[in-house]
């Protein structure tokens, strides 16, 4: 079996339109445009806040896109949020917010869209107690409403979002007493995790994606130790995409589940994408996958990656 190579995953993703209902006042840059949206409008405190950035060619030409915009631009983004009581959240605590940045150089089509998704909680505040690290996320956001937009010194602006953050119930509070992120670093001597052993109790619960997510990470460890198969690693892979095909954390596994389901060989990832349209339809996942750039990307990734994930 093959050790794994710890590696952080920067991969651009590719998309077409998203239907969302924070996509509003969509400003143009040189006839171009960033939007972003949320996947929901309502998140529990310290949940993951997983926001979709679409840069879209509205030219009748190919447009290369590399380091000018989605590297120095994006990794570089502001943004603008205020919440009910006219507080200002415009400054992010720590660095490497993007899941997908590459300084690589992408060709994208004429009125087809790029896309990459980072993650919004470094943008609230620190909890007091710094080992309250939820779901692998440090900040979050305090109950209540709240708007904003991103932009950049040079002039590129968003549209608006506008989200809500509820209070936490009594078993709210227990999943997160179970899933602080660093406490369960503390049991890599055994690499079990209790509550992800029954987490279908939690299915009607806001944090059952993330305690799935738990469930991966702790598959990638596992993998890591020689302790379960490429096969096994692949399946975790799947039972996520397949049980949240609109999760926007969908762009971070979808690469690595085609690698693996196609065994590292290029030439089987159309046929996988073509499941995976057929079985998913009208959900991210389609508009994802069901364009020329995914896929070209991700025969690109297959290609690139065949000795890891």
């Amino acid at each position: 079996m093959k050790k794994i190579k710890y590696f952080t995953l920067f991969c651009f993703i590719l998309f077409f339109e998203i239907n969302s209902p924070a996509f509003i006042n969509n400003l143009s840059f040189d006839n171009d445009e960033l939007t972003i949206s949320l996947p929901k409008n309502t998140f529990l405190m310290f949940e993951p806040i997983d926001i979709m950035f679409k840069y879209i060619n509205n030219n009748d030409k190919n447009d290369s896109v590399s380091s000018f915009l989605f590297y120095d631009q994006l990794y570089n983004m502001k943004f603008y949020i205020t919440d009910d009581h006219n507080n200002i959240y415009n400054n992010k605590f720590y660095e490497s917010p993007f899941l997908g940045i590459q300084k690589e150089k992408y060709i994208v089509y004429p009125y087809d869209t790029l896309i990459t998704i980072m993650d919004l909680n470094r943008y609230g505040i620190l909890p007091e107690d710094r080992n309250k690290a939820y779901f692998n996320r440090i900040g979050y956001f305090p109950i209540g409403k709240y708007k904003g937009y991103a932009y950049t010194e040079t002039g590129l602006r968003s549209n608006y979002i506008e989200f809500e953050i509820t209070d936490l119930n009594d078993e709210d509070k227990f999943i997160l007493e179970n899933c602080n992120h660093k406490e369960l670093l503390k049991l890599n001597d055994n690499l079990e995790i209790p509550i992800l052993k029954n987490i279908e109790k939690y299915k009607d619960n806001s944090f059952y994606e993330y305690l799935w997510r738990e469930k991966v990470r702790e598959a990638h460890i596992k993998f890591g130790n020689n302790e379960i198969t490429e096969i096994d690693l692949m399946n975790i892979f799947k039972d996520f995409i397949y049980e949240f095909p609109n999760s926007f954390y969908n762009v971070h596994y979808i690469p690595q589940y085609i690698n693996l389901a196609s065994s590292h060989d290029e030439n089987k990832v159309n046929e996988i994408i073509q499941n995976l349209v057929n079985d998913n339809p009208n959900t991210t996942i389609e508009l994802y996958i069901n364009n020329t750039l995914t896929r070209e990307y991700l025969i690109n990734y297959v290609k690139n990656n065949k000795d890891h994930y």
